[in-house]
């Protein structure tokens, strides 16, 4: 059980970095889109009216702010999909922890059960006490399976409703994409002006 944890520690720092990765990347998105506003803001102080009908490559900013806000929304997801693992790995070391203490528990039952023998008198009934705990242990065992049959039914379910990688492929792919058509932008503005 404790290795399993140890991986869990393992994995939350993996996850961390990941999760801080796409953070940046949300970051340098933004820092993108401001900067690009804030050269088109020096371009239009320089371009007169006449130099205006001469840049029909304008169009190449919206594409790569649309490209960069779609890259924040990957970041975002990918995110969110970490934490979904991090959280579904948690949950199925708690489930086998939690079958763990059953086994144990119904062990030391069955062990009590073979050394005390005897009845106890309810009323009218009379109960034998081997049974009674020979009873809690099945109780215990049957109990256990349940709840790992829920986590595991847990588990699945979260794995096919994500799948890992493609927001995160998204991500990168659409943020270099903005990049590369911000600075075809910014070639053919100064072509114009010079």
């Amino acid at each position: 059980m404790q290795s399993r944890l140890d991986i869990y520690d393992r994995l939350t720092k993996h996850f961390d970095a990941g999760t801080a990765l796409y953070e940046k990347v949300i970051l340098l998105d933004g820092a993108i889109i401001a900067l690009s506003i804030t050269f088109l803001g020096s371009l239009s102080s320089r371009f007169t009216s006449s130099h205006i009908t001469q840049a029909p490559h304008l169009w190449i900013v919206s594409g790569s702010w649309l490209l960069l806000v779609a890259s924040m929304y990957c970041s975002y997801r990918t995110i969110i999909e970490r934490h979904g693992a991090g959280i579904r790995f948690l949950t199925r070391i708690s489930s086998e922890r939690h079958q763990y203490v059953h086994q144990r528990l119904g062990a030391a039952l069955r062990g009590i059960a073979s050394v005390i023998r005897g009845e106890m008198s309810h009323g009218a009934e009379n109960i034998q006490i081997s049974e009674m705990f020979q009873g809690l242990s099945e109780a215990l065992k049957a109990e256990g399976e349940t709840a790992i049959k829920k986590m595991d039914d847990f588990i699945l379910e979260g794995k096919k409703k994500y799948r890992e990688g493609i927001y995160a492929h998204l991500a990168i792919g659409l943020t270099i994409s903005g990049v590369i058509l911000l600075c075809v932008f910014t070639i053919m503005s100064v072509r114009i002006l010079f």
